[in-house]
């Protein structure tokens, strides 16, 4: 009779336990969402640090240029042609190292690390009474 009975316990206390370690399991966190890590890392006010058209430095032409981006929105400061003052974008899972603008524009990330982001992208639009030399392609090298 005794004999039964461990053997109820045993069988009690090892159900108990697969079931702790079911549960514990299921709880585990999901491996985070690299779109919203791409997002995460893109969020912030970036100045200018250099920039290029066409391999050509027009450093001078964009300073005080600032990129704020905050979550999938962003602003700038003194863009001039190549950057609206406003707008959203968006990237996909498929292609982490591709903005895609609201205005239709592919920006290339270049790099990116705690503080310092370069983009890259061809801008080929003229808004009215710009000077020649705003469209190419742009090289961006931003600081936070």
């Amino acid at each position: 009779m005794m004999n039964n009975c461990n053997k109820t316990r045993l069988f009690a206390c090892l159900l108990l336990l697969f079931s702790f370690q079911l549960f514990f399991t299921s709880c585990k966190k999901d491996d985070p969402d690299p779109v919203d890590q791409r997002i995460n890392e893109l969020t912030a006010t970036w100045k200018v640090n250099t920039v290029e058209n066409d391999n050509v430095d027009v450093t001078q032409q964009y300073e005080g240029f600032t990129l704020t981006i905050s979550g999938q929105n962003y602003t700038t400061t003194n863009g001039e042609n190549p950057w609206p003052s406003a707008g959203t974008y968006e990237i996909t899972a498929e292609d982490l190292s591709t903005i895609r603008r609201s205005d239709g524009t592919n920006i290339t990330i270049d790099n990116i690390t705690g503080d310092e982001l370069i983009l890259s992208f061809n801008f080929n639009t003229l808004a009215s009474g710009r000077a020649k030399g705003v469209t190419g392609n742009f090289t961006f090298s931003l600081t936070r």
